[in-house]
């Protein structure tokens, strides 16, 4: 019996911190105005929602036709890079990314979004379809 009250109130200590914390913290407030770029190469930088919402309904504009230079002007700067093995560049929102894939020669072959938005208030960012678009 001892283990489980000992349990029971490290857990609320935890959550009393938990909560502390971020009602003091003057970091939430400002989070919808935090700077709209991340760092390239896998920064840790989390987007502003005013830019997690520009990249959702910017995804409704992207085809696969599009250049490097065409979606990074559409979207912004990318988030993340990758070399190999395949090319690609990809605007990571932490609950979604969008991710765009190239040949060798640097033409897009694929962009999309994942993985897919699982709650109601994630699809409704998205004012279209989110399959996987190919070229």
């Amino acid at each position: 019996m001892k283990p489980c009250a000992i349990l029971a109130l490290a857990a609320f200590a935890l959550s009393a911190c938990g909560s502390s914390a971020h009602s003091s913290s003057p970091a939430t407030s400002e989070q919808p105005t935090q700077s709209t770029t991340a760092s390239v190469g896998g920064g840790t930088a989390t987007p502003s929602l005013d830019t997690i919402k520009h990249w959702a309904t910017t995804w409704c504009t992207l085809r696969p036709t599009m250049t490097k230079a065409q979606l990074i002007a559409a979207m912004g700067e990318p988030t993340e890079t990758f070399g190999a093995p395949t090319p690609q560049i990809g605007w990571d929102a932490s609950d979604f990314s969008v991710t765009a894939f190239f040949d060798d020669l640097g033409n897009t072959k694929q962009i999309q979004v994942s993985p897919p938005p699982s709650t109601p208030q994630e699809r409704a960012l998205f004012p279209c379809s989110l399959e996987t678009k190919f070229r």
